[in-house]
């Protein structure tokens, strides 16, 4: 259970929320007093249950709510069950360019990256990294623990992998 708070604009209003959500009921609280004491509108708030995930944090040594970036418990990628390149080209845009970076780069294994950022405009968002000796990843290995972008709220976090059979696949052509 986590909590929001809702704006009311007049006495009666219905609430206006954003996207804040926090694991506490004093959390949220806290952050409705804060934002009253900003604007101008706004007559009150209320607090409301929610089963929507965590995406703020309020500790009581700041004056302001904090977006909480949390780098998604994913474990070791080999750990999951490994998928058809099919599988993974389905999900992209881009099949027929992933095809051809796989040719180019001589790879023996992909890896599907996405951005699981809830509170992020880029979630969803994905890229495949090619794996092999001619690539930047050598190994699978290379890829735990890691991630693709320079902004946490861009972050891509390795979801899936698959190994490249080069007669199967239809990438030696």
């Amino acid at each position: 259970m986590a909590f929001k708070v809702g704006i009311h604009e007049r006495k009666g209003d219905a609430p206006c929320f954003n996207q804040q959500v926090f694991a506490t009921h004093d959390e949220a609280h806290r952050a409705g007093v804060e934002l009253l004491s900003r604007w101008l509108l706004p007559e009150s708030f209320s607090v409301v249950e929610t089963d929507e995930p965590v995406t703020y944090e309020f500790p009581a040594d700041i004056d302001r709510p904090r977006l909480l970036v949390r780098k998604p418990t994913i474990g070791n990628i080999l750990d999951k069950p490994a998928s058809t390149l099919d599988e993974i080209l389905a999900k992209m845009d881009n099949p027929r360019d992933v095809r051809i970076a796989i040719r180019f780069n001589r790879a023996t294994a992909v890896v599907l990256f996405e951005c699981l950022d809830l509170s992020s405009s880029n979630l969803g968002a994905r890229t495949v990294l090619c794996v092999g000796p001619h690539c930047s990843a050598k190994g699978l290995a290379d890829i735990n623990g890691q991630h693709l972008g320079d902004v946490p709220s861009r972050f891509q976090w390795p979801v899936e992998w698959a190994l490249v059979d080069w007669t199967r696949d239809g990438v030696a052509s």
